[in-house]
């Protein structure tokens, strides 16, 4: 992340931008889908300085929730923990994993069909702590962050949208 990026989302509500003892953090919470190619390391930022790979992950929301057509997932947050932790996560996985850079960014609200809910990058020296570390925070983000989904169904036959739910 350059150092004009990571100023901003200092700056920005909704945004924790901290360092870490290895290389900068970078966790927000926005309102609907993630726009495509979403802030971070892919949209033109070479990344931090000896990243031999930057991996990047988009959580796309599926067409169909427990064998169910859907419109959309509705996600609610806890705020501001759902947040801070986020970036505690983050800043884990950049120690544990001796990583360069993290970035992770979700959806608060209703996400249709199609639309990214979450964005996750993670830069590395090396292929395999990279990969690695974003399958682990991953997993940590679902297990421990206060952030639930509910499916929003399509409408049935008389016309009347139903939601179902859902865990992250």
């Amino acid at each position: 992340m350059t150092e004009e990026a990571l100023s901003r989302s200092r700056s920005e509500p909704g945004t924790s931008g901290a360092e870490s003892d290895r290389g900068p953090v970078h966790a927000a919470i926005v309102d609907g889908p993630i726009p495509s190619p979403g802030p971070g390391f892919a949209a033109g930022d070479p990344g931090p300085e000896g990243a031999g790979g930057i991996l990047t992950f988009h959580g796309v929301v599926r067409g169909l929730e427990d064998g169910r057509e859907i419109q959309g997932l509705t996600y609610e947050t806890y705020d501001p923990m759902a947040e801070r932790m986020l970036g505690e996560l983050a800043a884990e996985a950049v120690t544990r994993f001796d990583l360069l850079g993290f970035q992770v960014t979700h959806s608060r609200g209703f996400v249709p069909v199609g639309e990214a809910s979450l964005l996750v990058e993670a830069a590395g020296a090396h292929r395999a702590e990279t990969l690695e570390a974003m399958a682990w925070y991953i997993l940590r983000m679902k297990e421990d962050v206060p952030i639930w989904k509910k499916a929003v169904s399509v409408k049935d036959a008389s016309g009347d949208a139903t939601e179902g739910g859902g865990d992250t």
